[in-house]
């Protein structure tokens, strides 16, 4: 078989490589079909954040394996299981980085539609409890318009300004 051929430094790595691939496809896959769909994918420009993301995760921690890997190194399982947590730590943070600033909401104001993400969001606000800031949902459409009292609409004008 050709994958026995490899030396076990190579296998050991593509062995990495592929789990890193088996378990960030479903990440990508919210990612990209849920959280960013087609149009906001390219309108917010995450495509750079998520080819950096997928880089760190895909070639630097296999590569990493690569470079410690060595046959009955007394300190293989240490060094594995730190590249390891610094994988999952480094995809955890990418992921919530990704969450946060996801468009949650589209709102259409008066002539102009906006992208709002849960970042974007006072934390001393009330929103209601079906509008978690990590969730699995795709971007809602909300309608924003101005109130009646013309107190309250400046002071609303004033504070979008």
């Amino acid at each position: 078989m050709p994958f026995e051929r490899i030396n076990k430094r190579t296998r050991f790595a593509l062995i990495h490589l592929f789990i890193s691939v088996a378990l960030a496809a479903p990440i990508l896959g919210v990612i990209i079909f849920i959280w960013y769909p087609l149009p906001l994918f390219y309108a917010t420009g995450v495509i750079t954040i998520l080819t950096t993301i997928a880089a760190i995760h895909l070639l630097i921690f296999p590569a990493l394996t690569f470079l410690v890997y060595k046959k009955n190194k007394p300190k293989l399982i240490l060094d594995g299981s730190v590249i390891l947590t610094l994988q999952f730590f480094a995809l955890a943070y990418g992921v919530t980085i990704l969450s946060q600033g996801r468009p949650a909401w589209i709102v259409f104001g008066v002539d102009d539609f906006e992208l709002v993400s849960p970042a974007s969001i006072y934390r001393g606000q009330d929103t209601s409890p079906n509008r978690h800031a990590f969730s699995l949902s795709r971007p809602e459409f909300i309608v924003a318009s101005y109130p009646a009292d013309p107190a309250l609409r400046q002071q609303q004008k004033e504070d979008e300004m």
